[in-house]
């Protein structure tokens, strides 16, 4: 329970082979999901999708995965985008 709130953590592992490059928080003004503001007079962050890099506000990333890339046990940030996409898990190379 996180400040009186239930969160509940998806235990869906990301199948990744390699971390995933973080857009520049400079490159956009918007949620790069939902296009609201960010800013302080919205009351609005910018965070990033551990999974695909994005810019998003926390609305648009409540969500919290493994992804291997960034912690082995420890779920990570993953945006609503990332979560309604099925995570393919990767083919061994010979």
């Amino acid at each position: 329970m996180v400040g009186g709130c239930h969160t509940e953590i998806s235990r869906r592992v990301s199948q990744s082979s390699t971390a995933t490059e973080w857009v520049d928080d400079s490159a956009t003004q918007v949620c790069m999901n939902c296009h609201a503001r960010f800013g302080v007079m919205q009351f609005r962050r910018k965070h990033h999708c551990r999974r695909c890099g994005k810019v998003v506000c926390n609305s648009c990333s409540r969500s919290r995965e493994l992804v291997a890339d960034y912690h082995p046990v420890q779920p990570q940030r993953v945006c609503n985008s990332c979560v309604a996409s099925p995570t393919v898990p990767e083919i061994p190379e010979e």
